[in-house]
């Protein structure tokens, strides 16, 4: 008995230290990115957003599939970098691409597809040319790849964690929009 007592403790200690092992190597491969290729934090919607103040509930659905929220579109006058666009574009994916995790969510609008183009072309982006392959795609309503769109932004901001697996479908799509955006600031 009692060495069934000891085997069950032993195996409840290695359970406990697998466990803990585990939790911090994820943590420490969360948290440990080289300091050069860590993104700036992201700029807060007020400043990015023409107007933050738009609500989703107030979108119209167009024939691409996209939606139009007139003022939704992006402050053309704020100081956009690749990381500020790098952001915009990976937390846009998130309302079409399947990930484990996600952090951060811009709901799509035709405008705002729009002024990032513009934004893009009129700035001397590094990764210029990727941005507006995705975005030309996208104002088309074409999302097939979104999951490899958002796994290129994800890789530029030196993405560990929540790598896109796939395109979510319109339902699942649909119950996102309600959860994350109805009723909320876009």
């Amino acid at each position: 008995m009692k060495t069934l007592f000891k085997i069950i403790g032993i195996l409840a200690g290695m359970a406990v230290i697998g466990v803990g092992l585990t939790y911090g190597m994820l943590y420490y491969l969360n948290n440990s990115k080289p300091a050069a290729k860590k993104a700036s934090p992201a700029a807060p919607a007020v400043e990015v957003l023409a107007d933050s103040n738009v609500k989703a509930e107030d979108a119209k659905l167009l024939e691409n599939g996209n939606y139009s929220l007139p003022n939704s579109g992006f402050n053309k006058n704020f100081k956009w970098t690749d990381e500020n666009i790098q952001t915009a574009l990976h937390e846009m994916a998130h309302q079409k691409a399947k990930a484990d995790q996600k952090w951060g969510y811009i709901f799509i609008t035709q405008e705002r597809i729009e002024s990032l183009i513009d934004i893009v072309k009129s700035n001397d982006l590094v990764q210029g040319s990727t941005y507006v392959e995705i975005l030309e795609r996208w104002k088309q309503g074409k999302y097939e790849k979104v999951d490899a769109d958002h796994n290129k932004i994800w890789k530029l901001q030196s993405g560990n964690l929540g790598e896109g697996k796939g395109v979510m479908s319109e339902a699942e799509q649909k119950e996102l929009i309600n959860q994350v955006f109805m009723n909320k600031g876009t």
